[in-house]
């Protein structure tokens, strides 16, 4: 038995829990920092000034020098 096979069975007689509880916060975080970026981008969205209704405004650049 090689020594990847000592690691495996020493972590099944340890027990799996401890990584999968590290996994699962880990992923809880994560989910909780996409929620707040997604609810920035949201309040970004929410805070944009309101486009204009003219349809001309914007089409025109002068990039004279």
């Amino acid at each position: 038995m090689g020594l990847s096979g000592v690691s495996m069975s020493a972590m099944g007689v340890t027990g799996i829990e401890t990584p999968n509880d590290l996994g699962v916060a880990m992923l809880s975080k994560s989910l909780d920092a996409e929620a707040a970026a997604a609810q920035g981008a949201i309040s970004m969205i929410n805070n944009a000034p309101m486009p204009s209704l003219d349809p001309n405004v914007g089409t025109r650049f002068d990039a004279s020098v």
